[in-house]
């Protein structure tokens, strides 16, 4: 079986991996030149390409699903700790009240040797049972930023950087995640695909920043007349695809249609 790519696709997607790495002042270190490559093969709707890279790296694992494994796990760690904190907070309560119980006695018979020595164990407990409360409260917070990170991870892997649609990958996701629900619950959903006419010319005549621009406005106008449960994905170049969740396909044409005009009505002034 012939390869759905050539040599002068790897070429290509190589060096715009390269220069968009050059462009944020990134080291083009392995592991970072290597999601770069991916993420340019994706945006370019090399399927075929991409699919090679993840079997001859061993990696099966779509990024997608790797981050929502790792957030599962952040979330069991979280509850654990939760639970942890709660039992140790209770110990210590715990403790202090026989302490409470041991200075009446102090009171009572006076000190003597062995109350004063059980005294010092409870004291020597509680001390280091604040250790721990404190080592817990360090693990909380560092758990929370790292969740932090990881939603910011999640973002940037689903989104395309540049128009802020939705990309080819989340676009996979979230289609077998509606293909699934129509399987099971029977609930229509519809997408449509846009593509910006002449948009090479664009490029041509004004330069690539104003391309840039157009995309983005495109993505922004397009988001300004969908709901907030449906999706734009930027499936590559100037070629757009959406997704509308619980629609039949007469109101989709209506909304397209609604879409179509709002964008031919639009004009882009070059700044």
């Amino acid at each position: 079986m012939q390869p759905e790519f050539s040599l002068e696709d790897i070429s290509h997607v190589a060096r715009e991996a390269l220069k968009g790495l050059i462009a944020q002042g990134k080291a083009p270190i392995p592991p970072v030149y290597e999601a770069a490559f991916v993420s340019i093969a994706e945006r370019e709707g090399m399927d075929g390409l991409v699919e090679f890279l993840y079997t001859t790296s061993g990696h099966r694992f779509s990024p997608l699903r790797v981050a929502e494994e790792v957030g599962g796990i952040i979330t069991s760690v979280k509850h654990d700790l939760g639970e942890y904190g709660e039992h140790l907070e209770g110990h210590n309560n715990a403790l202090k009240k026989e302490q409470e119980n041991i200075n009446s006695l102090e009171e009572q018979a006076g000190i003597s040797q062995s109350v004063s020595a059980v005294a010092a164990i409870l004291q020597s407990i509680l001390y280091a049972n604040e250790l721990m409360r404190a080592n817990l409260e360090k693990a909380y917070e560092k758990l929370q930023s790292r969740e932090v990170e990881l939603r910011e991870l999640q973002v940037q892997n689903r989104h395309d950087p540049m128009t802020g649609a939705l990309n080819r990958r989340a676009l996979r996701h979230d289609l077998d995640v509606e293909i699934a629900r129509f399987q099971r619950y029977r609930r229509p959903f519809s997408i449509a695909m846009a593509d910006l006419d002449h948009f090479k010319e664009v490029n041509d005549r004004y330069g690539h920043l104003v391309g840039d621009e157009v995309l983005k406005g495109f993505a922004f106008l397009v988001k300004s007349q969908i709901r907030q449960s449906d999706c734009l994905y930027r499936y590559g170049g100037e070629e757009f695809v959406i997704l509308l969740r619980e629609t039949e396909l007469k109101t989709a044409g209506l909304v397209v249609e609604r879409i179509r005009r709002r964008v031919a009505e639009h004009v882009v002034k070059k700044k």
